[in-house]
């Protein structure tokens, strides 16, 4: 592993969810409609101001929304640039958005290597009978 030169919690404001988990904050304090959300930043931007230059070095960027990190298709293209850009990527999600998963298998292997996803189990099962989660990415499955 390289040596990381700091780590970076971003916070990507996509505060709706697929789930409607009683305890939660999305649930509770929003309409929780799929909204899109609309970045005023584009990727190459937020590449630029996340760039190995600017930061001095290889980083460790976690990403985490408000609500489901990977709801919207759209952040496969900032986790790409910031995976090309050198950096190690960790994502925080429920582990259902599975439909998307086919997005991280066009990344570079190189790229795949520093990509981390930590899985937030918090949802109620008895509310989901029919929740199953297909196994999400591993380097050598693709091998």
């Amino acid at each position: 592993m390289d040596k990381l030169h700091k780590y970076i919690d971003l916070y990507y404001p996509i505060e709706t969810c697929n789930f409607q988990c009683e305890y939660c904050y999305v649930h509770e304090h929003r309409d929780n409609v799929q909204k899109k959300y609309v970045c005023s930043h584009s990727v190459e931007e937020i590449r630029h101001a996340l760039s190995k230059n600017r930061l001095g070095g290889i980083c460790l960027i976690n990403i985490c929304a408000g609500g489901e990190t990977l709801l919207f298709p759209e952040i496969f293209d900032i986790i790409e640039q910031l995976l090309l850009e050198g950096h190690y990527v960790s994502v925080v999600t429920n582990g259902t958005m599975t439909d998307n998963i086919h997005i991280i298998e066009r990344f570079d292997e190189k790229c795949r290597e520093h990509l981390f996803f930590k899985f937030s189990f918090n949802f109620l099962p008895y509310s989901y009978p029919t929740f199953f989660i297909r196994p999400i990415y591993h380097p050598t499955l693709l091998s």
